[in-house]
């Protein structure tokens, strides 16, 4: 193989990089919830039936699944935008900041009456 041409093969390839690690994530189309408090990452749901899927996030909600709680100091292997890292149960010295919720975007919502007063998949309780 000539040098050009593999110059030219590795310049592709560098290009074929750059491209895939600047790419943005497609948004998630559903919402993180908890079953079990032996569960330590959560697991994706979609937000509404579609084809084949026989729960959608709000009716496992309804039948007794949590979202997950949202916090910022100890890295777990589900992240979310704004730097927010998802787990289902705290640990001993961990709990709950009243009123705050963290959202799929990473968005902080503090004393939103609507968002409390009924939980909705996508929305997570912050926890320190």
């Amino acid at each position: 193989m000539s040098r050009r041409l593999l110059a030219a093969c590795f310049a592709a390839a560098i290009s074929a990089i750059v491209v895939v690690s600047t790419a943005t994530a497609a948004p998630l189309s559903g919402a993180y919830l908890c079953y079990s408090r032996f569960q330590v990452d959560p697991g994706v749901w979609p937000f509404a039936l579609a084809g084949t899927n026989h729960n959608s996030a709000a009716t496992l909600m309804v039948a007794g699944y949590w979202s997950p709680y949202a916090e910022k100091s100890v890295p777990t292997r589900t992240k979310i935008a704004g730097g927010w890292f998802l787990e289902c149960n705290l640990h001993g010295t961990q709990q709950t900041v009243g009123g705050v919720l963290v959202g799929q975007r990473g968005q902080v919502f503090v004393s939103n009456a609507k968002l409390l007063a009924r939980p909705r998949p996508g929305y997570y309780p912050e926890s320190t």
